[in-house]
């Protein structure tokens, strides 16, 4: 189990820009899978947090049409999400891939709409 911690390092190398210090700091600290696993959904939880709070910002400042224009493709995206990073939750990479990278993958998915949703808002910002 000792080299599950060094792995959640090789996993943040991996994805550089996903690097979230609550997730490594409970990593360090855990044990388990399910330990490993907590870590990874609450990272996920926390993304997910972030990403509603700006779509709702978001959907508060656009007008009625660029709002729909808006959630058709947060549709489109929500469908992409879905399937993102399921490569490594299949079980062919065993417990490191569904545990330590899995997480991170799909966190970051999240986090780069929460990025672009965030450019769109500065924009409707600075008119």
């Amino acid at each position: 189990m000792r080299l599950l911690p060094a792995v959640a390092v090789l996993a943040a190398l991996a994805f550089p820009a996903l690097a979230d210090e609550k997730y490594d700091q409970c990593v360090d600290k855990g044990q388990t899978d399910a330990d490993y696993r907590e870590c990874g959904y609450a990272w996920i939880e926390r993304a997910d947090a972030e990403l509603n709070a700006a779509w709702k910002e978001l959907r508060k400042i656009s007008s009625e049409e660029t709002a729909k224009l808006l959630l058709d493709e947060q549709r489109a995206w929500n469908a992409y999400k879905e399937k993102a990073c399921l490569f490594w939750a299949s079980g062919e990479y065993g417990t490191i891939g569904s545990v330590l990278s899995y997480p991170p993958c799909f966190a970051g998915v999240i986090e780069a709409r929460t990025a672009e949703l965030g450019e769109y808002l500065d924009s409707l910002k600075d008119q």
